[in-house]
C-alpha cells in the first residue's frame, strides 16, 4: 500500500510540472488506471479489517492477540486514509485540468492547497 501511495503522489509531481496537453493526458490516464487499482487494493485489504473471528469461524481471542489486532487495524486504517488523501488530490488535478486550475479552486474554493 506504501508503494500505492508514493506512485499517486508521483503522478500528482509529475502532472504538476507536465507542459503539453499530451503529457497531461497520459499521465491523467495513468491517474486513472492507478487509482482503479487503489480502489482494488483497498478492498483487498477489507478482510483484515474484519478480526479473526470473521475469518476463522468466531474464534475467541485472547488479551495479546486483541492487541496485536488494534494495532494492525490502526496501521491499516492511517494506511487506508493516505490512500483516500492521495485519491481525491488526483480528483483535484483532473478537475484542475479540465477547468484549468491546478491549486484545488474547484473544490471547496481552494480546501486543500498544497
Amino acid at each position: 500500500m506504501d508503494a500505492q501511495i508514493a506512485h499517486m503522489r508521483a503522478l500528482h509531481e509529475r502532472l504538476s510540472r507536465a507542459k503539453t496537453p499530451e503529457e497531461r493526458q497520459a499521465l491523467m490516464a495513468e491517474q486513472a488506471k492507478v487509482m482503479q487499482e487503489s480502489m482494488a487494493l483497498m478492498h483487498s485489504t477489507m478482510p483484515m479489517m474484519q478480526g479473526r473471528g470473521a475469518m476463522h469461524g468466531k474464534m475467541p481471542m485472547n488479551q495479546a492477540d486483541m492487541a496485536e489486532h488494534m494495532r494492525m487495524c490502526h496501521d491499516v486504517m492511517g494506511q487506508r486514509m493516505e490512500m483516500m488523501q492521495e485519491m481525491m488530490q488526483m480528483m483535484m488535478d483532473r478537475q484542475g485540468m479540465s477547468g484549468g486550475m491546478m491549486d484545488g479552486q474547484g473544490m471547496g474554493g481552494g480546501m486543500m492547497k498544497p
